[in-house]
């Protein structure tokens, strides 16, 4: 029997970065290394201290001024401090159901595998998912495995029916076996009546055409026809059929021909393997690597790709394309005065506002925390413009969470493609500019960028920088210092 696979099986053993490594050392290690997704952080010990995901540490880091803010920094900045940790020994099947039942979004950032407390190695949601699909290619040679079994015990004697029967009944996969001269159904086994929801006494010296609907049952003497031309066993597309609870199960049909031993066709064997908990798991999968569980919005990755799809229609249809950025206002009050949940009840409140303001070809995302991206094909800046009005409209009213009122705001700098940049990076930064030049002239509304923000900018890193090197260089001088 195969082994099960743990988080041992699917860890990468990456050597951990130290919290004293600059966030410019580890921007390089991500550029040299192109596999490497997640990187780890622990002391000396081996104590876990966070995690750092690679695209949203260059999303940071390659943003405009990135570096020049952070890079100096330490990596503990910009890491996530409370990753997702789950012990090595752990099995991968548990571990996949837990995680996507109750903590979808952090599977997406990795995770830390650890060993009686220590760090061990990092993971990733798409090692889960090579993993899962390495599970599946063996259940199918399971399959194959028990095929052969089937059609070696079909030219054992008659004393053996009982218990070939007894396999049958048990293997976890539909076993439909027809006459190759005339494709009457001579077997059809528990799992099979589930799947086709059939009752084998009734189907038995029946065609396919006297149960199922004439599309259904051409297909299907097609797919034997295939069978009965091919010397070696056929793999068919995956079906959907409804089960006899009402379910709809996803199924791959295998094929195989019995032979006499002199080569004539005897049976046709048909084997429907259920796939349903497999596609259901990738598709969770799928979508989490682009859609925020908490509102549904898309996220960064997401948002990442149709930015880039507006900017390719800009410059290929000459069209013109607005990108907001939202802050919420008083939110982390709200946030530490209520709680956490009541944090989340109030975001999913406002992605359902921001929906009720935007058309259905506008796309949303949440971007982290309360910061949310709008992408808007536009006429004319009007266009943004009349957005953001209904928008910060929305936002005015109070939201009720727990029967009380939650009164909030929002802050959006709005940036124009071709006007301020043909550059998805760039736009962003300078719609964040503009974003907090509302916030600093007193919240709830929205600015358009404008050039002199940049040198604003600039002029204050400016002076920080010059500001640390006077300081370093002992260039201050006192002149009074008051004694309370």
């Amino acid at each position: 029997m195969q082994k099960a696979l743990c988080i041992s099986d699917i860890t990468d053993r990456i050597d951990p970065v130290s919290p004293q490594c600059s966030n410019s050392t580890l921007y390089e290690t991500f550029r040299d290394e192109s596999d490497l997704m997640v990187v780890a952080v622990a002391d000396e010990a081996g104590r876990v201290l966070g995690l750092i995901e690679r695209h949203a540490f260059n999303l940071t880091m390659a943003g405009e001024y990135g570096r020049a803010l952070y890079g100096n920094k330490p990596v503990t900045t910009l890491m996530d401090p409370a990753p997702l940790l789950v012990d090595i020994a752990t099995p991968l099947r548990d571990f996949t159901r837990t995680t996507l039942n109750e903590r979808p979004s952090e599977l997406m950032r990795g995770f830390i595998a650890t060993c009686d407390g220590r760090y061990a190695g990092v993971g990733t949601s798409l090692s889960v998912l090579k993993a899962i699909s390495a599970d599946l290619h063996q259940s199918l040679g399971r399959q194959q495995e028990m095929t052969n079994d089937l059609i070696r015990l079909s030219s054992e004697s008659q004393r053996h029916q009982t218990f070939l029967n007894m396999v049958i009944q048990n293997i976890p996969a539909m076993v439909l076996v027809k006459n190759a001269s005339d494709q009457k159904i001579v077997l059809l086994n528990s799992v099979g009546e589930d799947m086709l929801n059939v009752s084998s006494d009734i189907v038995i010296g029946k065609s396919s055409g006297d149960f199922m609907t004439a599309e259904r049952a051409a297909l299907y003497n097609t797919y034997d026809q295939m069978a009965l031309q091919s010397d070696e066993p056929i793999m068919l597309k995956e079906e959907q059929v409804t089960d006899a609870h009402g379910h709809q199960r996803v199924i791959q049909l295998k094929k195989t021909v019995l032979r006499t031993p002199s080569g004539e066709a005897d049976c046709i064997l048909t084997l429907g393997i259920d796939l349903t908990e497999q596609k259901q798991a990738e598709a969770r999968i799928a979508h989490l690597a682009h859609y925020d569980p908490l509102t549904g919005l898309a996220n960064r990755a997401l948002f990442t790709r149709e930015m880039d799809a507006a900017l390719s229609r800009v410059q290929r249809h000459d069209r013109k394309v607005a990108l907001l950025c939202l802050d919420l206002d008083r939110f982390k009050a709200i946030n530490d005065s209520y709680g956490h949940l009541t944090g989340d009840q109030l975001l999913t409140e406002v992605a359902e506002r921001l929906r009720g303001c935007v058309r259905k070809s506008d796309i949303i995302a949440r971007m982290g925390g309360d910061e949310f991206t709008i992408i808007q094909d536009i006429e004319s800046a009007e266009d943004a413009q009349h957005l953001a009005g209904r928008i910060v409209d929305a936002l005015k009213l109070p939201v009720i969470v727990n029967e009380t009122a939650l009164d909030i705001g929002v802050s959006i700098g709005i940036a124009l493609a071709p006007a301020d940049g043909m550059d998805a990076n760039n736009l962003l930064s300078r719609a964040d500019l503009a974003m907090y030049r509302v916030k600093a002239e007193g919240r709830n509304g929205w600015c358009f960028y404008r050039p002199e923000m940049d040198a604003q900018l600039q002029s204050r890193i400016e002076m920080e920088q010059d500001l640390k090197a006077a300081l370093a260089g002992n260039q201050f001088q006192l002149f009074y210092q008051p004694l309370l």
